[in-house]
């Protein structure tokens, strides 16, 4: 699958007013790029297809992947995880196949991307700005299992994946376990024995005190 990004005709859309109107990526993007010929000759030899997205989806795609794993990447860098989205979308990808999307770039080259990424959520960033620059930086993920360790009062990562996935969270366990393990680093769970061979995680009193405050 070949994924395009699309400028044209943002500035009157509905969706570039949350941008304020600003074509985000038009200096960057190259409308006819030198190897294009190539790449569709490769898009027609592997019998694929080329779609496009435009740059409202690219900026929630990159957003979604800061909020949900903390991942702060350049939105020019996830278009092929846009494409991937929009083909699911539709119909073309089924839900639930093993997809590899090359994901690259630095959001550091671009200050004004970097915040419009993390603008997309008013929220997020009011509860951000409440928390001390000493204190931990939580994704929403992390955040998500805390409550989920909270209110089992006790649980292992196996039972915090399952309850993600209820939740709308798509991770893989390992990620999961990932989170869990960065969380005990962090000093907001700790383990207090084993449970059919499975750790079990509890919060402690400053990880009580995070998810406090992250819910005020």
């Amino acid at each position: 699958v070949l994924v395009r990004l699309s400028t044209s005709n943002l500035s009157k859309s509905k969706e570039s007013s949350e941008l304020g109107g600003v074509e985000l990526f038009r200096d960057v993007v190259v409308e006819v790029p030198t190897a294009l010929n190539m790449a569709i000759q490769a898009v027609e030899c592997g019998h694929g297809l080329l779609t496009t997205v435009d740059e409202y989806t690219v900026l929630k795609v990159a957003h979604t992947i800061a909020r949900n794993e903390g991942l702060v990447l350049d939105p020019i860098g996830v278009v092929s995880l846009a494409g991937l989205e929009k083909l699911v979308a539709e119909g073309v990808i089924d839900r639930g196949s093993r997809v590899l999307a090359i994901v690259s770039g630095s959001p550091s080259k671009d200050p004004f991307t970097l915040y419009k990424v993390m603008e997309c959520d008013f929220e997020v960033l009011k509860k951000l700005r409440k928390i001390e620059e000493a204190e931990p930086c939580l994704s929403a993920t992390d955040i998500e299992i805390l409550r989920i360790i909270a209110e089992e009062r006790t649980v292992h990562s196996y039972a915090i994946w399952k309850k993600l996935n209820d939740r709308g969270y798509r991770l893989a366990l390992s990620t999961v376990i990932y989170h869990v393990k960065k969380l005990e680093e962090k000093g907001l769970v700790r383990i207090v024995g084993k449970h059919n061979r499975r750790i079990m995680y509890a919060l402690t009193e400053e990880g009580i005190s995070i998810l406090r405050k992250f819910s005020e």
